[in-house]
């Protein structure tokens, strides 16, 4: 039984690390994502060039989602100074993040995402990495301890 679950689970992440396309077919860039910041104001991701942007998708239902959140927070703060922004982005309503946030005490910069389903998120969590330019770099399905050495090397880009 627990190789069939090994399997399983390599299998998942191998299927999870491919190129994330729009429904159209097209390479999912920084720009195409429709974020709000908790105020309701949009998020310009010109405010973000030359910067990698971490982007995390997650929901207030997600056990996953939540269970992963203080190792966010933890490479954030190990990252603290680099050209690096995290954002943790959900589709539900405002009002339900908010009331998530206060609940939660979190120190991290959430978001509302309003266009989620047009890049083939099939699973929460699911985080996304983009390079200085907004090009997606890298993409992820699942939880992980983001802190760890080999993560920060995934959301630095200094790959060993």
């Amino acid at each position: 039984m627990k190789q069939v679950t090994l399997y399983f689970l390599v299998l998942l992440t191998a299927a999870s690390c491919g190129p994330v396309k729009e429904k159209d077919g097209r390479a999912v860039q920084l720009s195409d994502i429709e974020l709000y910041d908790l105020t309701g104001n949009a998020v310009n991701p010109d405010d973000y060039k030359g910067k990698r942007i971490f982007l995390n998708f997650w929901a207030t239902w997600c056990g996953p989602c939540i269970q992963e959140m203080p190792s966010i927070a933890a490479a954030r703060q190990i990252l603290n100074g680099k050209p690096i922004e995290f954002l943790l982005a959900s589709d539900e309503e405002m009002e339900r993040i908010l009331k998530f946030t206060e609940k939660k005490n979190f120190d991290l910069p959430f978001a509302q995402v309003r266009n989620m389903d047009a890049f083939n998120i099939n699973a929460l969590p699911t985080t996304f990495i983009f390079d200085q330019d907004g090009n997606l770099e890298y993409t992820e399905m699942g939880a992980r301890d983001w802190s760890t050495e080999e993560a920060l090397e995934l959301i630095t880009g200094n790959k060993k």
